[in-house]
């Protein structure tokens, strides 16, 4: 009876980690392209597109908040718009990004379904 024990507090200890094991995650993994993607948006793109502090949701950022809805459908036109710019507020990064890495910026974008209420680094990232 007593060996019994060790057998029931094992199964009761590891079975919410075998059950969460097998729940999917609420973001399929990024591909490797999105990552550099994701990466780009954080360095060049966030301090407008996000807002830098916390806040309630009250503050909106200096650019509009990007997601998948606004870039599914747009594709040509985003990466237009991230090439060449939209004039006064926004500059173009033509120069700057070459057009692989202005891809992975588009297709970072369409895995956002909710814009983020603040920028966030994975530090396994750098």
């Amino acid at each position: 009876m007593t060996t019994r024990w060790p057998l029931l507090v094992s199964l009761v200890c590891l079975a919410p980690v075998a059950i969460v094991g097998q729940q999917p995650s609420a973001q399929p993994a990024l591909s490797n392209q999105q990552k550099e993607g994701r990466r780009i948006f954080q360095q060049k793109c966030a301090v407008c597109h996000l807002p830098i502090l916390p806040s309630d949701g009250s503050v909106d950022p200096y650019a509009p908040r990007l997601r998948k809805s606004r870039v599914e459908g747009n594709e040509e036109s985003m990466r237009r718009i991230i090439a060449d710019g939209t004039g006064f507020k926004m500059p173009g990064w033509k120069y700057a990004l070459r057009e692989d890495q202005i891809d992975a910026v588009v297709s970072y974008l369409k895995t956002i379904e909710t814009p983020s209420r603040t920028l966030s680094v994975q530090p396994s990232e750098f």
